[in-house]
């Protein structure tokens, strides 16, 4: 079965003002003066926080908006209902060992996929009586184009990503491969200290990239993200134990994802795996594209720099946004021995090819990961991004949770089996 979770938080990124220390009693005065200030900022961001919320909370929604918003609310009762989940569990448990994590799709695949279809479809009819399923899936692209994108409508929004994607096969093949690899799934690494983990490996960072400077400036910004001084207020979207957390912020009109995760491969692996998106074989394992055309490539040994236009499989709910493209240009450096020997960052970012620079329009998202071995068949993932202004907040949280997470983790699984790795 498919649980959701949105979160929405404010924050503050004001950074604390420090003064000079010149003797006991200036320090005294400093660390009073810091704390007031720092509590008044905290006052006033969570002020900001509840006064954006109470405006968010009067939205006055038009008689249609509000009928579809009252059947998506009536369908979200029914899909959390233990008659519904049971349903969907003993599908799950009874087919998910006949999926394997290869590129290729079954026949038999396509069968069950077939058969999922028609039985949420009449497992909906017998349980959501009051719900007009045709008139509700009709108006679902028309609601969409209103505020409904850019605003989490009553939080029904993980309601209508899985109306939408109830009939994606690709959707369904990942229930299923998750379901499978939580089986196997194992906790011998824990993920303890996250958000310092990465706040000291980020920082670290600074000034020793050897990359294009362009690159290196835009990553910049999520140096400070890394860390967890109470400057920004992240919320936990997703976790599994041993495995991964995914949390979110946003700061101001920006929002970005926290993610630390443990990968099972060894680091040349792991960087092939997950990195390497111009490898002519990448799609085999990472499915998440439609079409990958590689723009240019160069690699010293130390430094992969290669650009390259990405098409986007876009899942679920995203496919009712019109202003979402369909492709984006992007530019990855991957530099190897940093900020220590046999550690890996790597910097992604939208890239406009015409002018040769970073973009930064609606598409202008930035991620920057370390990578660092925990030994010799794991290594540790510590990824911080900047949303793609163009994504709502609220389908970006869907989005991470539910397609890039998962999506993570079967291609691990995936390129084990194609690498012989298993």
């Amino acid at each position: 079965s498919r649980t959701f979770a949105i979160f929405v938080s404010w924050s503050s990124s004001r950074p604390v003002r420090r003064r000079q220390q010149t003797g006991s009693s200036s320090r005294r005065w400093c660390l009073v003066m810091d704390e007031a200030i720092s509590r008044a900022e905290r006052e006033a961001t969570d002020a900001a926080g509840f006064a954006n919320k109470a405006q968010e909370q009067l939205v006055e929604w038009t008689d249609g908006e509000k009928s579809v918003i009252a059947q998506l609310q009536k369908m979200a009762k029914v899909l959390e209902s233990p008659a519904f989940v049971s349903v969907t569990n003993a599908f799950v448990e009874q087919h998910k060992s006949v999926f394997d994590f290869t590129d290729e799709n079954k026949f038999e695949y396509s069968a069950l996929q077939e058969q999922y279809v028609e039985l949420m479809e009449a497992t909906l009819v017998e349980h959501a009586k009051e719900v007009n399923m045709d008139e509700l899936i009709t108006n679902l692209p028309e609601f969409m184009k209103g505020r409904a994108h850019s605003k989490d409508p009553e939080g029904t929004g993980a309601t209508i990503d899985f109306l939408v994607s109830i009939t994606e096969f690709d959707a369904f093949k990942q229930m299923m491969l998750s379901a499978k690899m939580a089986d196997g799934a194992d906790s011998g690494l824990a993920l303890s200290n996250a958000s310092t983990k990465a706040g000291g490996a980020l920082d670290a960072l600074s000034g020793k990239l050897r990359m294009e400077a362009k690159v290196v400036e835009r990553a910049q910004v999520l140096l400070k993200l890394g860390q967890d001084d109470g400057a920004f207020s992240w919320r936990t979207l997703s976790e599994k134990k041993g495995v991964y957390t995914l949390e979110m912020c946003e700061a101001g009109e920006d929002r970005f994802m926290r993610v630390n995760h443990v990968m099972r491969l060894p680091m040349e692996h792991a960087i092939a795996a997950h990195c390497n998106w111009v490898h002519p074989d990448y799609k085999r394992w990472d499915d998440m594209w439609s079409k990958i055309e590689p723009i240019s490539e160069k690699d010293d040994g130390i430094v992969h720099d290669y650009t390259a236009r990405m098409h986007l499989k876009l899942p679920g709910v995203m496919r009712l946004i019109p202003s979402i493209p369909k492709s984006v240009v992007m530019r990855c450096c991957i530099e190897r021995d940093v900020p220590k020997k046999g550690s890996c960052v790597v910097v992604w970012c939208a890239w406009d090819t015409v002018k040769s620079c970073v973009d930064t329009g609606p598409m202008g998202f930035v991620r920057i990961a370390m990578m660092e071995p925990l030994g010799e068949d794991s290594v540790s993932f510590i990824n911080v991004s900047k949303i793609a202004p163009v994504l709502p907040g609220w389908i970006a949280g869907l989005f991470m949770s539910n397609t890039i997470m998962a999506g993570m983790q079967s291609a691990t699984q995936k390129y084990k089996k194609i690498k012989g790795l298993a």
